[in-house]
């Protein structure tokens, strides 16, 4: 997190411990940088899947902005509009 606006996620290229970071994306959402140190954190402690992390962060974030738009969404997590849509598609709950 920078100055609890933006977000920095560095990525390696492949799996492994000693893999050096290939790929970085900084996410400039002050709400989501509020949310995911929260969200990550309990993420990593129960080395939750991609697809329900992403999911309960979708959840979290519409909690806090129910008028948030899946482009907007898609946007700000640099992902790409269908993958948004993907996934919120897994939760009935959630209704963009």
């Amino acid at each position: 997190m920078i100055d609890n606006n933006y977000t920095v996620l560095g990525l390696p290229s492949s799996a492994g411990e000693n893999q050096p970071t290939r790929e970085g994306y900084v996410i400039p959402s002050e709400g989501l940088t509020q949310v995911f140190p929260r969200q990550f954190q309990t993420r990593w402690d129960e080395a939750t899947e991609y697809d329900q992390y992403l999911k309960e962060l979708l959840r979290e974030i519409t909690i806090h902005n129910p008028a948030i738009s899946t482009e907007l969404l898609s946007s700000q997590l640099q992902i790409q509009e269908s993958e948004g849509k993907r996934l919120l598609s897994l939760d009935k709950s959630l209704d963009l």
